[in-house]
């Protein structure tokens, strides 16, 4: 075998050498190399940028969650103990003076710390719901305490009649509706339903 070697070499490394030099050759090397430092550097940047993001959504996320849950702990509660009160009164057939006394001891006992807790949950619903849904919870307080709260401790104090256990304990029922219909606008506002879920 016979080797063959190329009869101008000088006119190879020539040609490589004006290649090397040339403009479109050192434009395409500093594109290259400017492609390879923003994608070393800017990938990762950004990559970080998303997943701190999806870090503080879920944190968000997580808070709703909770303050969702422990709203309606709260008013669900809430409305359970108030009913309970005027329900061993509110019918002839259905009268317990004892199991409304009971009841009243009970409701008595837990109702601060119920509606401090739902003091609670109306400071946090003002950072985490929209306005509109925290005004919602602060006004239904409100209205518990003016129109469950007050009635049922001076129908107990005052030994109410009949009728106005009667009247008392459907305001109650009505009152209970409200609270679910409020609890589901809470849980629409925080994104957080069947629908939304996966």
């Amino acid at each position: 075998m016979e080797e063959t070697f190329s009869e101008t070499p000088g006119k190879e490394q020539g040609v490589v050498r004006t290649a090397l030099v040339s403009a479109s050759f050192v434009e395409k090397a500093v594109l290259l190399l400017l492609t390879a430092l923003i994608t070393g550097l800017l990938i990762p940047y950004v990559s970080n940028k998303i997943q701190t993001t999806n870090a503080h959504n879920e944190i968000v996320l997580q808070a709703k969650a909770k303050l969702l849950d422990d709203v309606t702990n709260t008013l669900v509660t809430y409305q359970y103990l108030v009913g309970d009160v005027s329900f061993y009164k509110s019918d002839t057939s259905l009268f317990n003076g004892k199991m409304q006394a009971l009841s009243f001891e009970r409701y008595s006992t837990r109702v601060v710390d119920l509606t401090s807790q739902w003091g609670v949950e109306i400071a946090k619903a003002r950072t985490l719901a929209s306005p509109e849904i925290s005004d919602k919870l602060n006004k239904f307080m409100d209205k518990v305490l003016e129109k469950q709260d007050a009635p049922l401790v001076r129908l107990f104090s005052n030994n109410g009649s009949l009728k106005e256990w009667t009247d008392l304990n459907d305001l109650n029922g009505n009152m209970y509706e409200e609270a679910k219909k409020l609890i589901d606008e809470l849980a629409v506002d925080f994104k957080i339903t069947s629908a939304n879920v996966k």
